[in-house]
């Protein structure tokens, strides 16, 4: 029984699901997908060199900008006909004409735009700037000056923003809460730096309180609007690193988690992960994007792909995905079978060491038994002579107490040993019996 169990966790599923390469799109390295919330049929597609733009729901896609400063890093729908856009070291209004409204340093460039309340945003490697009352002319906020802004995302209030020293939420007067922290510096001379790479910020669309961090070792949560944070250690991927978050507006609950393992869908309520298209030629998943009708765009390194997912496909696909995890779950054993089966195996159950300790407090009552045999001889001598005479045969037994052993019994020491060391060994298969089991599922 036990080795069907073994063998049925070392069985893997694979979800198949219908995916497909965008042939329009013919560059490999594509940097992001943008769809439209204000006109749902638009999207765009940055790459390397060129700006693919749709205006049908990406059935068909055309060429609107190519740049020589490339890649192409963020962009920004305005309206119907024009958005903004930037290359590493350009910001541009796509309109008609194309009118140029920001150029960085040689040695600069720009990562990220948003636009919070009319005021255009622009997160360069050297500080924070914003757009002022005239459009070519811009002003880098005191407080980020010099500082590298990775990522700028807004909610209905606040903007936030991602540095190389942590993430920020500014406020309309400019002030600004700092959230989380990578870099803690006492004076401009002296600063310390941790391990921790801050990726990606998302915030939750479904609870406003919630706040997401992807980071280079894993996921962080914040359920109090980033007062106090906690990693999110993610059943059967542990600590990836996390190039892109989102979320489905359709499923609000459902987190999107873009790694170098691959692409996860997490369910925020039950915390339970799925590995979503492990049909793709490559685990590097960089970025995903939503449009009106649920497609899903899939950013790789090798090129962009987008899921076949209408709105009238919906219900019938989750009804179906759903009837067939619980035909596929019907026979499987429980986790909890599992467990048992695998500890009794290994014999490090813990009613093995409950029973030993059980044993070690009756065996101070247990006397220890002697049985002695032996036989006496006389001898004597007299004038006639020497003469011998054998006795009667003796038997003996003999009990013995030691009194201290009903305190404490040395046999107690190499159980605790042997209980620390079953502990740890019970600790490790169970981690291994939990990975293999939902990696599984």
């Amino acid at each position: 029984m036990y080795l069907r169990v073994f063998l049925l966790l070392l069985l893997t599923l694979h979800a198949q699901a219908a995916l497909e390469r965008l042939p329009q799109i013919d560059d490999a390295h594509i940097h992001k997908v943008i769809c439209s919330r204000s006109e749902p049929s638009h999207l765009m597609v940055l790459a390397q060199k060129t700006l693919y733009l749709s205006r049908n729901d990406g059935d068909s896609f055309q060429i609107s900008m190519r740049t020589q400063n490339g890649p192409f890093t963020d962009a920004i729908f305005d309206n119907s006909t024009s958005f903004y856009v930037s290359d590493t070291r350009h910001i541009f209004h796509a309109s008609a004409p194309l009118d140029p409204l920001f150029a960085t340093h040689d040695n600069h460039h720009i990562n990220a735009l948003a636009m919070v309340n009319n005021h255009l945003y622009a997160g360069t490697s050297h500080g924070l700037y914003l757009q002022s009352a005239s459009p070519r002319i811009w002003d880098c906020l005191s407080s980020f000056k010099h500082e590298s802004i990775h990522l700028l995302q807004r909610d209905t209030t606040h903007l936030y923003v991602l540095s190389e020293s942590g993430l920020y939420r500014l406020h309309e007067d400019h002030t600004f809460d700092r959230l989380y922290a990578t870099r803690y510096r006492s004076d401009e001379s002296d600063e310390t730096t941790s391990n921790l790479i801050l990726q990606t910020f998302h915030f939750d669309l479904s609870k406003t309180n919630n706040l997401w961090l992807g980071t280079s070792k894993g996921l962080l949560h914040s359920a109090n609007h980033g007062e106090t944070w906690r990693p999110n250690i993610v059943a059967g991927i542990g600590t990836p690193s996390i190039y892109h978050l989102a979320q489905d507006p359709h499923y609000p609950h459902n987190l999107y988690l873009c790694t170098k393992k691959g692409l996860y869908i997490y369910d925020t309520t039950t915390q339970e992960i799925h590995a979503l298209y492990t049909d793709l030629l490559t685990s590097h998943v960089y970025w995903i994007d939503f449009d009106r009708l649920g497609n899903l765009y899939i950013v790789t390194e090798e090129g962009v792909y987008q899921s076949a997912r209408k709105d009238e496909m919906r219900s019938e696909s989750k009804a179906s995905d759903a009837h067939r995890m619980e035909a596929l779950l019907r026979d499987e054993p429980p986790i909890r079978d599992i467990q048992l089966a695998a500890l009794l195996y290994n014999s490090v159950h813990p009613d093995k060491i409950k029973d030993w300790q059980q044993r070690i407090k009756y065996r101070a009552l247990l006397p220890e038994v002697t049985i002695d045999y032996d036989k006496t001889i006389g001898s004597s001598f007299t004038q006639s002579g020497h003469y011998y005479a054998e006795g009667p045969y003796d038997w003996g037994l003999n009990f013995k107490w030691d009194m201290k052993d009903l305190l404490w019994n040395d046999a107690e020491n190499t159980a605790d040993t042997r209980d620390r060391l079953t502990t740890q060994l019970r600790l490790d298969i169970m981690d291994d019996i939990n990975r293999l089991y939902y990696e599984r599922i």
